[in-house]
């Protein structure tokens, strides 16, 4: 599969509107989306979605824009190397990005125990 540039850019600007808090990041997501988490809950529907992010988000007031280490993109899936600043700490790890018809389908995240 050769690598797609649209579908990169789909993800770049995810995350520029997630750091941004943007509430049109959400118009990224599929109606049915679905979120994994890293503990592999499971989180399904764009509103549902939005919820949890949101309260992500009051819970972690001091957030800072990822740094992206590596987008790499096959076909319709796009894995994002980065590095991440939370209140916890710093942690590595990757997002991978199942897009659709130029939505997020699903979004997979994996980082470091």
């Amino acid at each position: 599969m050769n690598p797609s540039p649209e579908n990169e850019d789909i993800v770049r600007q995810y995350f520029d509107r997630i750091f941004r808090r943007d509430p049109s990041v959400y118009d990224l997501y599929a109606e049915d989306a679905l979120f994994v988490m890293p503990t592999g809950e499971r989180i399904e529907g764009r509103e549902v979605i939005r919820a949890h992010i949101d309260a992500r988000f009051q819970n972690t007031p001091h957030l800072d824009p990822v740094t992206l280490l590596a987008v790499l993109s096959a076909g319709s899936t796009v894995a994002v190397v980065l590095e991440a600043t939370f209140d916890e700490g710093v942690f590595k790890g990757v997002d991978v990005f199942e897009l659709e018809d130029g939505k997020i389908q699903v979004l997979s995240i994996y980082h470091q125990a």
